[in-house]
């Protein structure tokens, strides 16, 4: 039986006479058993914070859609 994961990073930017923007970012994966569930914690963790960090320091703020 797989197990389901889904993970969500939300970040939060305030740029100076603007609205507050919030961004956030969500990914699923499967894992065979429980042994699995904290390293691919970790692992989900790492590749959301990356990519939100990368957009914002890259992009500047996220964009409005």
């Amino acid at each position: 039986m797989a197990i389901v994961l889904k993970a969500t990073y939300t970040t939060g930017l305030t740029q100076a006479g603007l609205s507050d923007h919030r961004f956030s970012l969500s990914l699923r994966t499967k894992v065979a058993d429980l042994t699995q569930v904290q390293t691919q914690c970790a692992r989900l963790y790492a590749v959301l914070q990356a990519s939100v960090e990368n957009m914002l320091q890259n992009h500047g703020s996220p964009p409005l859609i």
